[in-house]
């Protein structure tokens, strides 16, 4: 049954929203369940530098679970260069075939292992969802073991540095950026997505509608937030509907290119070195130093699994060498 609801929802990708197609399999499910099915087999051959069929159902699938459009094209583009090294369809793949790929790449582009064990975890996760859908009777790539690498920890903003880059905003555009991803830890791409009925200025709760994953979480604004907020809305004489939109007409919401051009300007300003994205691990990161439970940061970062909050949220040296000297 998985196989053939895949398959539908497959191909009527292109007609409905994400929303409808979830609506579409949840029907599809609780309709099937009650039916056994089987499908007739025929041969096929997969046309060589061809994305096969399954791997086209498999990002459907994704795509329907939230994944954002710039990991499902990672994803696709490592499939593709897959099925053109090697030239099998699915279910014929061994793990020897996954072992050649890797050498390949490895050997063409000088790739590191760093990359390399990215490429393998994104065929682990096709071959390990093929065999869940019982598309395969097993996953070839289980047998290949993670690539060994130092492992390069990026660094949070320190408080000192988040100060500067506050005393270095020259409108309330730019302080209302820095303070709303600070406060709520939220992805730039969930950031453009907040509307202002989207918070509750009363309560100082924000709730973040279809975030990573698809789902829906609170997360929560500090008092110069709040005020920052205000006071970018102070600034614009027109009607709003997102909180970050462009100040041109017809004023569609703001890009997540323009959020991140914003935070290059301010780190040609100051010299430090500055993404989005950086200061959502440094909310995180600040979170844990204050003593918040690594469970509560989990939520609110809108992780799925603990080991992606411990990964961002890194413990600082200094914090260590602090409570040895305090407990010993």
């Amino acid at each position: 049954m998985e196989k053939l609801v895949n398959e539908i929802m497959f191909k009527l990708n292109t007609k409905l929203s994400i929303n409808d197609l979830e609506i579409v399999r949840n029907v599809l499910y609780s309709t099937l369940q009650d039916y056994d099915i089987t499908k007739k087999t025929y041969e096929v051959s997969i046309p060589e530098n061809d994305l096969p069929k399954e791997a086209k159902i498999y990002l459907v699938s994704k795509k329907i679970d939230g994944l954002s459009e710039r990991s499902l094209d990672q994803y696709k583009r490592t499939i593709i260069n897959f099925f053109q090294i090697i030239n099998k369809p699915v279910i014929d793949v061994k793990t020897e075939d996954c072992r050649l790929f890797f050498y390949t790449i490895q050997n063409k582009s000088n790739m590191s292992n760093l990359s390399l064990d990215n490429q393998r975890a994104y065929i682990n996760a096709f071959f390990m969802w093929l065999n869940d859908n019982d598309y395969i009777p097993k996953n070839p790539c289980r047998a290949i073991k993670s690539f060994k690498y130092e492992k390069k920890y990026k660094k949070a903003l320190t408080e000192m540095e988040l100060e500067i880059l506050r005393n270095a905003c020259k409108n309330a555009y730019e302080t209302a950026i820095i303070e709303v991803i600070y406060a709520t830890a939220c992805r730039v791409s969930e950031l453009v997505n907040i509307k202002l009925s989207d918070i509750d200025f009363n309560s100082g709760e924000l709730i973040i509608f279809k975030g990573k994953g698809n789902k829906d979480r609170v997360t929560y604004l500090k008092p110069r937030t709040i005020i920052a907020i205000q006071e970018y809305i102070k600034d614009r004489n027109y009607d709003t509907v997102y909180l970050f939109e462009n100040s041109r007409r017809p004023h569609n919401k703001l890009s997540t290119r323009a959020i991140e051009k914003k935070a290059e300007e301010l780190e040609k300003r100051t010299g430090i070195r500055l993404y989005p994205h950086k200061i959502r691990r440094t909310t995180a990161t600040h979170l844990l130093k204050n003593g918040c439970p690594v469970e509560e940061i989990k939520e609110i970062l809108g992780h799925e699994d603990i080991n992606t909050t411990l990964r961002y949220a890194i413990i600082n040296k200094d914090k260590i060498k602090t409570d040895y000297q305090k407990y010993l």
